[in-house]
């Protein structure tokens, strides 16, 4: 049973990591978004990063998802807006506006992973 739990944990600090590193990279974008005068180059350059880092967030998301028990997995599709805000983070991407998703990393970081792991124990 320790083993599991580990596991569990061990996805959850991934998924922590990933959306970590995209709320910054999000806000490098939007700084430089503020300093170039060009914004439409600006952004074209962070895009296709922008994205990357957002699969590789859904794939840690789903990786801990899929871990999850089934009731568990039940809330979190019900009451948790860790699956919502990794949504709004993939709409506002596939419309070229970063700015739109800048606060979702953070939110699944300080509210919903912490959540998600209460309810899991």
């Amino acid at each position: 049973m320790l083993t599991y739990r580990a596991h569990v944990y061990n996805l959850a600090m991934a998924v922590s990591g990933e959306a970590t590193d995209l709320a910054s990279a999000l806000s490098q974008c939007e700084a430089a978004l503020q300093v170039e005068p060009d914004n439409h180059v600006t952004l074209s350059a962070h895009l296709p990063s922008l994205r990357s880092q957002a699969a590789v967030l859904r794939a840690a998301i789903d990786a801990f998802y899929g871990a999850l028990p089934p009731d568990i997995q039940d809330w979190v599709a019900q009451e948790s807006r860790l699956l919502r805000h990794m949504r709004f983070i993939e709409h506002y991407l596939d419309r070229s506006h970063p700015g739109g998703c800048s606060r979702d990393p953070i939110d699944i970081v300080k509210l919903d992973l912490p959540a998600v792991i209460r309810e899991f124990e």
